[in-house]
């Protein structure tokens, strides 16, 4: 899914919308690097606070986590993880 389309279904909802790094540190079977491990995260967007921008680039952004399994935050905002694309092949 991405951004647009859970905004399209989720108007009324306060999100987050974080940037996850991770770092390409696995050689998989193709040889080819892949991510594994601990990465970086950072907030593009925060309805709550106002922080960023929802730039259209930022909503074509497929979401990598389970937003449905982790639900809303402390702060009633539910948060979208994407992985940017230089990491997807």
């Amino acid at each position: 899914m991405k951004i647009y389309d859970w905004i399209t279904a989720h108007p009324d909802n306060h999100l987050r919308i974080v940037r996850y790094d991770p770092a390409p540190d696995v050689i998989d079977e193709h040889g080819n690097l892949t991510c594994g491990g601990e990465g970086t995260s950072t907030v593009m967007f925060d309805s709550t606070t106002g922080e960023g921008d929802l730039a259209p680039d930022l909503m074509l952004q497929e979401i990598t986590n389970d937003w449905e399994e982790t639900g809303e935050d402390d702060d009633n905002a539910y948060t979208l993880e994407y992985i940017p694309d230089e990491y997807w092949y």
